[in-house]
């Protein structure tokens, strides 16, 4: 259902939004294993949305969590930026402690 001013699909009250996670993998002898993740989204009083994954040698396609909860947020009539992260590291292999040096 799309808002006639602007174009935009009008929000659901309370509507249930359940995700199937999926998984495809791919071997190869040539090229080894592919992996690749999707779901199929589904939002109550709407055709679910397929982000179906398909791994392959070359060109498959795979969905991020991100990307799921983007189409999700989109499809309620919301428009995402996603703003570079700068320097911000995803990498948390450093084991310090948040609260100092805590010695026993």
């Amino acid at each position: 259902m799309t808002a006639p001013e602007t174009g935009v699909a009008e929000p659901l009250a309370r509507a249930l939004i359940r995700i199937e996670w999926h998984t495809d993998e791919h071997d190869c002898e040539n090229c080894g294993s592919s992996y690749a993740e999707g779901a199929v989204i589904h939002i109550e009083g709407r055709e679910p949305i397929e982000m179906l994954p398909s791994a392959h040698c070359f060109d498959g396609t795979s969905y991020s969590e991100a990307d799921v909860y983007t189409r999700i947020i989109e499809e309620l009539g919301y428009r995402v930026a996603h703003e570079d992260r700068g320097n911000e590291s995803d990498d948390y292999s450093d084991n310090s402690s948040i609260f100092g040096d805590d010695e026993d």
